[in-house]
């Protein structure tokens, strides 16, 4: 039984410090800690097997740029064989407070493009999200352009704990399944966060 978790991101050594690629910051730490090389390019993607919580696991880090994710997602999932509930998505999110990370099922796209693509191309939206909140930009400045910037000093600090924390999650659900890994990691503490 193989499941897959993807990473959103921009191929590239420019975008590798922006929002956006948070999801691949992930897949990278993971990869590491379960000594897992990323180093197979197939399925429009850079791609590492390997097993985690005696689970049979594919990384896959898409190659397409982020409004064509879903060719990577569709390419392995139709390859493998592997159903909607063996697969999740690791990617950034303007609807929550950065440090929030939150496991889920289904749900829409949001405006996010590699989101988008996903659920365009494999005609369905009921996958596994981890969402890594990165903030909404101020009011002045375009999405487009704040994904895209890279994280602040003061910010990298709380992206380090963001990227412990979803990989402890990942491996959770795993380990334990989605619900287990959603009551432990969705809580969220700042009261006066509506998000």
């Amino acid at each position: 039984m193989l499941f897959v978790i993807v990473g959103l991101g921009n191929p590239g050594n420019i975008y590798g410090a922006t929002r956006h690629n948070i999801g691949f910051r992930v897949l990278n730490h993971l990869a590491m800690q379960c000594k897992i090389e990323l180093n197979k390019l197939e399925h429009f993607a850079h791609v590492g097997s390997g097993n985690i919580a005696d689970r049979r696991v594919l990384l896959v880090k898409p190659q397409t740029y982020m409004n064509r994710s879903g060719l990577a997602v569709e390419d392995v999932s139709r390859f493998n064989e592997v159903p909607l509930d063996r697969i999740v998505v690791v990617h950034d999110d303007i609807d929550l407070a950065l440090g929030r990370i939150q496991v889920r099922r289904g749900g829409g796209h949001g405006g996010h493009r590699g989101l988008q693509s996903i659920i365009e191309t494999i005609e369905a939206n009921d996958f596994i999200r981890l969402r890594l909140g990165i903030d909404r930009p101020a009011e002045a400045q375009e999405v487009s352009e704040y994904v895209l910037e890279a994280f602040n000093s003061a910010e990298l600090e709380i992206v380090a704990d963001v990227v412990q924390r979803a990989t402890a999650a990942l491996i959770t659900w795993l380990e334990d399944g989605l619900n287990t890994a959603m009551n432990r990691f969705n809580p969220w503490k700042l009261s006066e966060d509506k998000n």
